[in-house]
This record gives C-alpha cells, sequence and structure tokens, in this order.
C-alpha cells in the first residue's frame, strides 16, 4: 500500500539521498533500506520521473535510471554537499530560540 502523498514524500527525500553515490543499487535493498516493498518503491521512481511540471522548490538536474536486472541510479549533484542554512534561516532560528528562552521557565532550560 502507498498511503498518502505524505508517505510518498517522506519515501523520496529517504530514498534519493541513499541512490545519489552515483553507484547503481537493487531495488530489493533501497525497498528494504526505506521499509516498503519494491512495486511501490518503482512506483515512486516513476512518479518522481514522470512529472510534467517542475514543482515549486523541486532541484533541477535529477536523473533516474532503471535497469532490466532491477538496479537503480540517481544522478544528482546536490545531495553530495552538506545541507546549508541561509543567514536569514539561521536568524529565524536564533530568534525563535531566544522567544522560546524568554518563555519557558528557568528548570526547563537545563
Amino acid at each position: 500500500m502507498t498511503g498518502t502523498a505524505a508517505d510518498q514524500l517522506r519515501r523520496v527525500l529517504d530514498l534519493v539521498p541513499r541512490m545519489a553515490d552515483g553507484e547503481s543499487h537493487a531495488i530489493r535493498d533501497l525497498a528494504r533500506a526505506i521499509g516498503t516493498d519494491e512495486q511501490t518503491l518503482v512506483r515512486d521512481l516513476g512518479a518522481l520521473a514522470a512529472r510534467f511540471d517542475t514543482p515549486g522548490g523541486f532541484v533541477e538536474g535529477l536523473s533516474i535510471s532503471l535497469d532490466a536486472e532491477g538496479c537503480a541510479e540517481v544522478y544528482t549533484q546536490h545531495f553530495l554537499r552538506p545541507m546549508r542554512l541561509t543567514v536569514p534561516e539561521l536568524r529565524a532560528l536564533e530568534l525563535g530560540l531566544a522567544v522560546l528562552a524568554t518563555e519557558r521557565p528557568p528548570e526547563e532550560l537545563r
């Protein structure tokens, strides 16, 4: 069972970085690693590859390859570097944490 769109998104977000090492991966191993069955995994990859328009926030440069032996590869440069916060994102986090610190009793801050 594939579940909801949120479930599918979680699977894809777990799957793509696992596959983005430039190596070929067996579908059954990937399915086992993300906790789904092979058919669901292939459908998720198909849904990602068959989009008709670029969704908002989608990173261009993602290529998916499936072969007859049940192996898959993802080609992208975007998952090879560590994710970074922008300066505005960091400031927003600092502000949010500072506000929380002022609203919590001192014993909860430890």
